[in-house]
């Protein structure tokens, strides 16, 4: 499967539905509101929440291994801002996958 932004986009908003934010919180994220950071909507156990789902998810769609947890470095949290630095970050990542 070819994972453009869109695709990437569609899999976040699921994501995140799936880790219990409601319609008004995910309509902040699409409107730029900080998924991570310290004005951000997620905690940490959250976050973890949401790599470990994103990384399922994509994983069923690819039908192959995707550890998101295996490139953390000094920036991975930064990704994880806002959904713009995320998807960007995801499409980026899933074009060596």
């Amino acid at each position: 499967m070819f994972f453009d932004k869109c695709n990437v986009e569609q899999i976040l908003l699921s994501e995140l539905k799936n880790i219990g934010l409601d319609d008004g919180k995910i309509n902040h994220i699409i409107g730029g509101g900080d998924i991570y950071s310290a004005s951000g909507l997620l905690d940490s156990a959250s976050l973890v929440s949401l790599i470990a789902g994103l990384c399922e998810r994509i994983e069923n769609e690819l039908k192959q291994e995707f550890d998101l947890f295996s490139c953390m470095d000094s920036n991975f949290l930064a990704h994880f801002k806002n959904m713009i630095t995320l998807t960007d970050y995801l499409v980026g990542s899933l074009s060596y996958a």
